[in-house]
């Protein structure tokens, strides 16, 4: 398994969880890393994956935030892919 593949999966285990609920702030960049065990540069590689299918909403200058998780916001990045 690749490294960016383990931390989206712990990351989405957080918040299956409930660890990290909608609208959470993430910790830090560094803390989550070494929280998670992970490098910080797998950890930017998983946040952007799970922002581009909306999991994550990524606020410039103010964090990284779990997003609502509604089915409709889900279901974008899906759409997209399909279409």
């Amino acid at each position: 398994m690749a490294v960016t593949d383990e931390a989206i999966g712990k990351i989405k285990e957080m918040i299956v969880s409930g660890a990290l609920r909608p609208g959470d702030r993430l910790p830090k960049e560094a803390d989550l890393a070494a929280a998670l065990g992970l490098s910080r540069n797998s950890l930017r590689e998983a946040v952007k994956a799970l922002s581009l299918l909306n999991i994550l909403d990524v606020r410039q200058g103010d964090g990284t935030y779990v997003s609502s998780l509604e089915p409709p916001l889900l279901l974008e990045a899906v759409s997209f892919v399909l279409d």
